[in-house]
């Protein structure tokens, strides 16, 4: 069974890491918003085209569901590269009601704040979850392809150290995304991974096109970062081919469901 676990209809929860480890993170779906079209029907991305009202009504919904108030949640630009932000309980509500004050030019957030929820928006990327819970750390990164050949996983961990984390106490989730089946890229997108691409990572179709494990990618070049294997754990599904997730490659004009980590 995978980690992520429906929790209700809105959501999809790392039930084992709360158990385990006191952290709330997870995945909302595209079910049981208001959201209209292609956005059908809980769209919580502001930045596709949705009426921005719908997308307010979406967040606070799948908030709610966990006693979390949009008021205290934090939400990055996500520009596809590899930069992080320290966020404190005074950027609560960045990005929560519109885009013109989310947290610029960044594709991870990182807090110490027992008040704040972090938030990302997904719909085939990987979602990267952090977290030290022996020193009351988590983060949340975006990372897509570019991100992840820009090594945004390495900038997470140092950022984590920098406020005081342990690299022995980091466990990192990494989230449901677009499996290797259904993402075809070109050999320069694989020449920029940074790790070595090898068969449990790639697998070439044709000349120059490649099936590639970006999931699988992050795992490893968490591992040669030094994060511990048994603390890193990865979900098996699939943005592309599950029928309740967004899925940008299939759908292009959608929605997009968000990750959120809180402690």
């Amino acid at each position: 069974m995978d980690l992520f676990k429906r929790q209700s209809k809105r959501r999809l929860h790392a039930e084992k890491v709360t158990h385990q480890h006191h952290i709330n993170l997870g995945m909302s779906t595209r079910i049981g918003g208001v959201s209209k079209g292609n956005y059908t029907s809980l769209n919580t991305g502001l930045h596709v085209g949705d009426c921005d009202a719908d997308v307010i009504e979406n967040r606070t919904r799948v908030l709610n569901e966990m006693n979390q108030s949009l008021d205290r949640a934090v939400f990055a630009e996500q520009v596809h590269g590899h930069k992080v932000k320290i966020i404190e309980s005074s950027d609560a509500g960045r990005g929560a009601y519109r885009l013109s004050n989310h947290i610029p030019g960044v594709d991870g957030l990182i807090t110490t704040s027992s008040d704040i929820v972090l938030a990302q928006f997904y719909a085939d990327c990987v979602p990267l979850y952090f977290f030290d819970p022996i020193h009351h750390i988590v983060g949340i990164a975006h990372a897509g392809w570019r991100g992840t050949a820009k090594g945004i996983a390495k900038t997470m961990l140092d950022a984590f150290l920098s406020v005081g984390a342990d690299l022995n106490h980091i466990h990192v989730v990494i989230g449901p995304a677009i499996a290797q089946a259904n993402y075809q890229v070109n050999g320069d997108v694989v020449k920029q991974m940074p790790v070595p691409v090898d068969k449990d990572i790639v697998v070439q179709v044709s000349e120059d096109q490649y099936l590639l494990d970006v999931k699988a990618v992050n795992a490893k070049y968490l591992r040669l970062l030094g994060v511990n294997n048994d603390q890193i754990m990865t979900s098996l599904l699939d943005t592309y081919s599950h029928p309740d997730l967004y899925s940008y490659r299939k759908e292009q004009q959608t929605g997009r469901m968000m990750g959120y980590i809180f402690q």
